[in-house]
């Protein structure tokens, strides 16, 4: 599934550049859960991780930012299970969508 920035910002009954503007609060915030990732995950604190991961995945549903909900929910489910080292592998992933639709948006 790819993010369409118009059909995105129709399903919450917004104007493209009202949903711009709330992607901007979107991403500022996430770049604050990747911050605290980046901190957790050299440490080994699944807890921390899991729940960064839970906020993350549903912001990014909230905003119709389903490939990196989905994402996040694969890491969730990692950090549940102890799996630091597919978080490792994966996460860096997720940070590029992110930074991709980012600049998609223009933001």
């Amino acid at each position: 599934m790819s993010f369409v920035l118009a059909e995105a910002a129709a399903s919450l009954m917004l104007t493209p550049e009202e949903f711009r503007e709330a992607l901007e609060i979107f991403f500022e915030e996430a770049e604050n859960t990747l911050a605290g990732i980046d901190e957790a995950l050299p440490k080994g604190d699944v807890k921390a991780l899991k729940a960064l991961f839970h906020d993350l995945k549903g912001s990014a549903f909230n905003f119709r930012l389903d490939d990196v909900g989905e994402m996040a929910k694969s890491l969730e489910a990692c950090a549940l299970s102890g799996a630091l080292e597919q978080i490792r592998r994966e996460f860096p992933n997720l940070r590029g969508e992110l930074a991709r639709i980012k600049e998609m948006v223009g933001l």
